[in-house]
C-alpha cells in the first residue's frame, strides 16, 4: 500500500463513523501531530474520498492549518 499526500479539503467524513471525538481528544491528537508529526495515515475511499479510518487525525491536522494529510487510498465498494 502507497501512502500518498491528499489535499484536506479534498477529503470527507465518513457519514456513517459512530466514533465521535470530543475536544480532549481533538487536543490530543494535535499535541502527538505537533510533537511527532503525523505518523498514521488517513484510510480513504477511492470512490468518493471519505475518510474511513483517521476522522480525529483529520480534525486535528484542519486546526493546526495543514493543507495534506498522509493517507492510504483503498479501492472499495459501498457495501464494504
Amino acid at each position: 500500500m502507497n501512502i500518498v499526500e491528499i489535499e484536506l479539503d479534498k477529503l470527507k467524513h465518513y457519514s456513517l463513523n459512530c466514533k465521535i471525538h470530543n475536544r480532549r481528544n481533538i487536543e490530543s491528537i494535535k499535541y502527538s501531530i505537533s510533537k511527532f508529526t503525523q505518523y498514521k495515515p488517513l484510510i480513504v475511499s477511492k470512490r468518493n474520498f471519505e475518510i474511513i479510518v483517521g476522522n480525529g487525525t483529520y480534525e486535528a491536522l484542519k486546526e493546526l492549518n495543514y493543507e495534506y494529510a498522509n493517507c492510504i487510498i483503498l479501492d472499495l465498494t459501498e457495501e464494504q
